[in-house]
This record gives structure tokens, C-alpha cells and sequence, in this order.
């Protein structure tokens, strides 16, 4: 399985014998280095090796099996193997646990993926991501499960979410769009979204130069401006996170709300006059 020429690629297989499996790390300047696993162990947690070995009893003895590992795998193939063995496992960081969730799958050790899938729930972030990886494991099984886990964690999220705030500040944004978009968002009032929103902008842009970044995401379309107290309307208006087009619109389309109904009896609540703040509204147009 070697590759020969100083362009070929670090490569790693398992050469499959009678009496167990050898691991080896096989590349250009490099030792080879081969690991002897017992077949029942990975016969018993892998259902792949079930199937591989079972096929090899009817092959000849001296005739062997070669499956072909991409050097980018080894460390967690190496760590598939720790928990075959073990019942433990080392990985600490998320791209870790992702490349031994990949290679669990992909060797149908359920165990360990499952194991894998409990260690992403530990961080929001972590759980908001299982979603995507759904889509990049092949068992039906795993996709439902990592699909559950994050209806789960956003359905946590969205009960009370101001608990988790410190962590959702780090979330990029298509995390935290996915989050405000639900309707199922529970807040004391629409102004504790404002407030996160304007929050979560200033921690990841800034600089006043990099607040361009930031209205090119178009933020306001993640509150709902009917809602908000007289006292956040304003306050957008100066907001320099949102587009000046869109904002004017959607507070405009906020006090058309506003003056309808059991509205038009409660104006003065936020400390402004209907008129005040619709002369301050028709001012800030260009």
C-alpha cells in the first residue's frame, strides 16, 4: 500500500490476518509501525469488523485484506481503537470529537459514536453544529440522533434564554439567527432582543470600521420592532448596527402597529408622545 515518489501522499491501512488485524502508518521517511488488536474485541464493537471478519473465514489463510486509512484519520482511528478496548476516550477539543464521531460511523461503532454525540451536547455551540454533521454521517440512526439533540438544545435555549447569554454572545451568526428566528423564543419583552442583538454585535464587530460588516448581516430582521417600548424605537433609529433603509422601515411599520387599538390609549407609557416620536421618525429620513 506504500506510495511511491516524493509526492505521495501519508497514508495508513489495517492489514487484515487470520488472527487479529494489523495497524500501520505507512508514508515517505517514516517507520512503520504496526499494531496487533484482537478480532473478537473489534468484532464485538464494530459491527464493520463483524462483517470483515466473517468474510475472512472463508478466504484462504495467507490471502489477506487491506483497508486503506487517510492520514487524516489516524489520530481518531487510534482513538476508535482506545475505546474498543477501553471504554474510554481523549478527545477534548470539537473538531476531535467530530473526526472520532466521522470514523465511529464510518466503522459502524455505535457505542462510541453515540458517545461522541453525548460529549457535543456539553457546549451550546457544540450542539448547535449536530444539525450540519447529520448530513456528513451515513447511519440513519446517528442523523436522528444528532437531529434530536439539537431540536433539543435550541428548544432549552429558547425557554430561557437569557440564562445562557454569556455563551450565546460567542455564537456566530447563523447559530444565532437559527435561534431568533423560531417563534418559540420566550423573552420578558421584545426589548431583552434588542439588547442581546445590539450586544452581540458590538462583541463581534467593534470597531466602528467593521460596523459595515455588521449591517450587511441586516440584524433587524431578527426583532420584532411592533413590540418593542417607544424608548428601543428611538434608540434604533441612532443604532449604527442597522441598515438606515430597512431600520426606518421597520419602525415605521412598528408605529403603524403601535397607534392601532389598545395601543392608541397607552402612548405615553415609554415617556414619548405619539408626535414627538413620529417628528423624530420623519426627520431621521435622508
Amino acid at each position: 500500500m506504500k506510495q511511491e515518489g516524493n509526492q505521495a501522499p501519508h497514508v495508513n491501512y489495517i492489514s487484515r490476518k487470520s488472527k487479529g488485524v494489523h495497524f500501520s502508518t505507512d508514508g515517505d521517511d517514516s517507520a512503520e509501525e504496526v499494531i496487533n488488536v484482537n478480532s473478537k474485541i473489534l468484532s464485538k464493537k464494530s459491527n464493520m469488523f463483524f462483517k470483515l471478519f466473517n468474510e475472512m473465514k472463508s478466504e484462504p489463510e495467507a490471502q489477506s485484506l487491506t483497508i486503506q486509512i487517510e492520514a487524516s484519520e489516524e489520530e481518531a482511528f487510534s482513538g476508535l481503537l482506545e475505546f474498543i478496548y477501553f471504554s474510554t476516550m481523549s478527545p477534548s477539543s470539537y473538531t476531535e470529537i467530530v473526526n472520532l464521531l466521522m470514523i465511529s460511523d464510518e466503522f459502524q461503532a455505535f457505542s462510541c459514536a453515540e458517545v461522541c454525540i453525548r460529549l457535543l451536547e456539553m457546549k451550546i455551540e457544540w450542539a448547535l453544529s449536530c444539525c450540519e454533521l447529520s448530513a456528513r454521517v451515513h447511519e440513519l440512526y446517528l442523523r436522528e440522533l444528532l437531529i434530536k439533540v439539537e431540536k433539543e438544545q435550541k428548544s432549552k435555549i429558547c425557554s430561557d434564554i437569557m440564562s445562557h447569554k454569556d455563551e450565546l454572545l460567542q455564537l456566530s451568526f447563523d447559530k444565532i439567527e437559527a435561534l431568533f428566528c423560531v417563534d418559540t423564543l420566550k423573552v420578558e419583552s421584545e426589548d431583552v432582543v434588542y439588547d442581546f442583538i445590539r450586544a452581540w454585535a458590538q462583541n463581534h464587530y467593534p470597531n466602528t470600521e467593521d460596523r459595515c460588516s455588521a449591517k450587511e448581516l441586516h440584524l433587524e430582521r431578527l426583532i420584532r420592532f411592533p413590540y418593542l417600548t417607544w424608548q428601543k424605537l428611538e434608540e434604533a433609529l441612532q443604532c449604527d448596527i442597522f441598515d438606515q433603509e430597512s431600520i426606518l422601515k421597520a419602525v415605521n411599520q412598528a408605529l403603524a402597529f403601535k397607534v392601532r387599538g389598545p395601543y392608541c390609549r397607552r402612548l405615553a407609557v415609554g415617556g414619548f408622545s405619539n408626535s414627538q416620536f413620529l417628528s423624530g421618525v420623519t426627520s431621521a429620513h435622508p
